[in-house]
């Protein structure tokens, strides 16, 4: 996995060139043709065209050329991080080592009538908390998607959830609750509703950030990427929390937890994602709270969009859903190997 980002950042790339030299040759082609103050014959137009012509299927073969090295790059990629829709008995493999990259859907790359698609590989672990609208329920299952790729691309054991639903007493995340018996999983066994609870849990985390920078971190291990590298044999396994109608039931003191946890967690191997109620944390209450977010924090669409570059457009597709019994299987599997 190692690599994968940079190497579709390569292929990119080459579509650039590809590009720029076809609209230079395109540009050659008409100046070669261009006498000033004369009207070109009806042969000559007829040649023109057809150079051009002949120039646009050469583009044509270069595009496809590179749609092939795209499609054997995520042919790789995807052994290691199928699509959910083809979870099941073989796939996916449980993995051994932590990925450098989590694929999270597809990118359609587009040029005039030319597209190929490209997995959307995101670095990992992740440089920051991310945050969506309560609201939004297509980022809901955005997130419930980032859940699955990481319970399913890092090794069994090596990652934590910390669940946190005040309103819909675990309604949130409801793919996710036949994981609640698996205590390396979900340590607490249960999805967090209320005030006591969610403070001592966001507590919790922030005793064990501090401990790592405090405790663990040197010259040689400065995050939790270089720590678990330097220590393979007592990994520290990757921890998400993940809260749902922030600031519902959220103390002042787990306010300021949270916003520690969100400067410091992701880079000690904490992430948040945090559903935010937009209406309610306007209170002058949230004001030092959600300037820490702005701070510390990247929105989750934010993450996965692609802005186009010169005349390549970029279109995100989010990975398509499991059917439940293909989930259930994988669940059941995952706590077996746990």
């Amino acid at each position: 996995m190692n690599g994968s980002a940079k190497a579709f950042q390569d292929v990119i790339a080459k579509l650039h060139k590809a590009i720029a030299n076809y609209h230079e040759g395109l540009v050659r082609i008409d100046r070669e043709f261009h006498a000033p103050k004369k009207v070109l014959t009806a042969d000559q137009e007829r040649n023109r065209e057809i150079r051009k012509s002949n120039w646009k299927l050469a583009f044509a073969k270069e595009w496809d050329k590179n749609a092939a090295e795209i499609a054997s790059a995520s042919s790789r990629i995807r052994r290691h991080q199928p699509p959910f829709v083809d979870f099941g008995a073989e796939m996916p493999l449980m993995a051994s080592e932590v990925p450098a990259d989590l694929v999270m859907g597809s990118l359609q790359v587009s040029f005039e009538q030319f597209s190929c698609h490209v997995p959307r590989v995101i670095s990992f672990p992740f440089a920051s908390a991310l945050v969506l609208p309560q609201d939004n329920v297509e980022q809901k299952r955005l997130a419930h998607c980032l859940l699955l790729r990481l319970l399913s691309a890092l090794p069994p054991g090596q990652i934590e959830l910390t669940l946190i639903d005040p309103l819909q007493l675990g309604q949130s995340v409801e793919p996710f609750l036949p994981l609640l018996k698996v205590e390396q999983l979900v340590p607490q066994g249960h999805v967090l509703t209320r005030s006591d609870e969610i403070e001592a849990a966001l507590g919790k985390l922030t005793d064990e950030i501090e401990e790592m920078i405090q405790q663990r971190f040197n010259d040689k291990a400065s995050n939790w990427s270089e720590y678990n590298a330097t220590s393979p044999d007592t990994p520290l396994p990757y921890k998400a929390v993940v809260l749902f109608d922030v600031p519902e039931q959220i103390s002042e003191k787990s306010t300021w937890f949270l916003s520690r946890i969100c400067e410091n967690g992701p880079r000690c191997g904490v992430l948040p994602i945090i559903a935010i109620d937009s209406k309610r944390v306007e209170d002058r209450r949230y004001e030092k709270f959600m300037a820490t977010l702005e701070a510390s924090s990247t929105q989750l669409d934010h993450l996965l969009q692609c802005a186009g570059v010169a005349e390549l457009s970029f279109t995100y597709m989010p990975e398509q859903w499991p059917r439940r019994d293909v989930l259930d299987r994988f669940m059941a599997k995952l706590a077996e190997n746990c």
